[in-house]
């Protein structure tokens, strides 16, 4: 019993020194952190776009049964997160459900909306929501002059965009014999790229050709912005540069990314000629993977065309389905912050997105709902606490929504956030188990000696 109230008193003494060095040292770090913000001007900007999409809904003839419809939404995609998704029809009895489905290549995922059947052929509206975090970045941060790298040291999640394919020809003679003509002997990336895209900007003619795949619209030199992009794409690569296709909305239009080494990825515009293009002007709503740039992609009921990776549609052929873009909107707001601050929400942001992504549309558990629900509260209350430029309000909402997702939100948890509580903590730990030891061992004596 005395060994006993000992260990309890040292451990009851040791946590008070625990609470004590934890409490001084957040001291420390919020007087770190307030000094530092006095002392270094805030660095980086982040927005939140408020993202609404329309489709017109029509049945080619009445009574067209249950469909399916997809719809590109926005994605996490680098700088960029997601927040919640609210999906509405201003006639009731029309949606039966919603869920985003991931069953797509590179992390990217469509909304699916289960409808019910249409009984005449009276358009139906179907709108989705999405707010979205995302990068301020005009990209004035880029290196003056960065050389082509070679594969081998290229990331390995990279190098598959490099790959010749059915719509992207980048080993195909002319492809590379067009390439070499424009860059000549320039060696620099950066340069090598606005090359590109100048010239499939300005001198490949805007409107349709036969296909839009690369070299369709290198030989008839013209193409509308997938055309476009391809050919860039194709002309980038054939020179050893990564470089990939990107869907934006909430309206169709394709851009391009390549990948500077090692930067990053970098955006630019292939139809209108610009390099870099800003990563904040649009919400990216689907990344092309190699895998899909060729005719048995999967297109949801849409009609093959050469070239085009696109997956909004339905599988109901009885269905009709438009983008309404006078119905789509984008509202924007600012906020001015530090780079840590910003890497902490879109962090935390793609970790909520997850989890929304998996439990919309979740009918098997009524306790899934039920969580959902409670996490969207808090993700509602995020994007107020932005709205009003209250980037700790934002934080501390999306971590309350994630705790409730995480099932620690009615749990107690001590956090150890410096390196001295830690130590005192394993030293309780380790002191602890030696006592308790030792006492076992001496027990076990006493018994022996009681014994013989």
């Amino acid at each position: 019993m005395r060994n006993s109230r000992i260990v309890w008193k040292f451990i009851f003494v040791s946590l008070i020194i625990v609470v004590q060095l934890t409490a001084t040292q957040n001291l420390s770090f919020e007087s770190s952190a307030n000094s530092s913000k006095q002392q270094t001007s805030v660095d980086k900007k982040v927005y939140l776009y408020n993202v609404s999409g329309c489709f017109a809904v029509q049945a080619a003839t009445p009574n067209t049964g249950p469909s399916k419809i997809y719809m590109h939404i926005p994605i996490a995609h680098l700088n960029q997160a997601p927040i919640l998704l609210s999906v509405y029809s201003d006639t009731k009895g029309v949606i039966e459900n919603y869920r985003i489905s991931s069953n797509y290549s590179s992390g990217n995922s469509l909304l699916e909306v289960s409808i019910n059947s249409l009984e005449n052929t009276d358009v139906v509206y179907i709108y989705w929501n999405v707010p979205v975090l995302i990068e301020y970045n005009k990209f004035e941060d880029l290196p003056s002059d960065v050389t082509i790298t070679p594969e081998y040291l290229l990331p390995e999640e990279v190098v598959g965009w490099l790959e010749s394919t059915e719509y992207v020809q980048s080993d195909n003679p002319e492809i590379i014999t067009k390439a070499e003509e424009l860059i000549e002997d320039d060696t620099n990336v950066i340069t090598i790229a606005e090359t590109i895209v100048n010239f499939t900007g300005n001198e490949i003619i805007f409107g349709y050709s036969s296909a839009h795949d690369a070299l369709t619209v290198l030989q008839e030199e013209s193409g509308v912005c997938v055309g476009k992009a391809n050919l860039a794409v194709a002309l980038l690569r054939s020179l050893g540069i990564p470089a990939r296709s990107i869907f934006i909305g909430p309206l169709i239009h394709y851009l391009i990314e390549f990948y500077l080494h090692p930067y990053g990825w970098v955006r630019a515009e292939s139809t209108g000629g610009d390099s870099p293009w800003p990563f904040h002007v649009t919400t990216i709503t689907y990344c092309i993977d190699p895998s899909e740039e060729n005719s048995q992609s999967f297109h949801n009921g849409l009609g093959y065309y050469n070239g085009w990776v696109v997956y909004w549609g339905t599988t109901n052929p009885a269905v009709l389905l438009r983008i309404v873009g006078d119905r789509c909107s984008i509202d924007s707001y600012l906020i001015t912050t530090t780079q840590n601050n910003f890497d902490q929400a879109i962090n935390l942001t793609k970790d909520v997105w997850e989890y929304n992504k998996e439990m919309i549309g979740d009918q098997t558990s009524s306790n899934s709902e039920r969580v959902l629900a409670k996490s969207m509260r808090y993700q509602q209350e995020a994007i107020h606490s932005f709205i009003e430029k209250d980037l700790e309000g934002y934080l501390d909402s999306m971590i309350k929504a994630l705790n409730i997702f995480d099932g620690t939100s009615n749990t107690i948890t001590i956090i150890i956030s410096s390196t001295s509580a830690g130590v005192v903590l394993l030293g309780i730990i380790v002191t602890t188990v030696y006592v308790l030891k030792k006492k076992r061992k001496d027990e076990k004596k006493l018994d022996t000696t009681i014994n013989s």
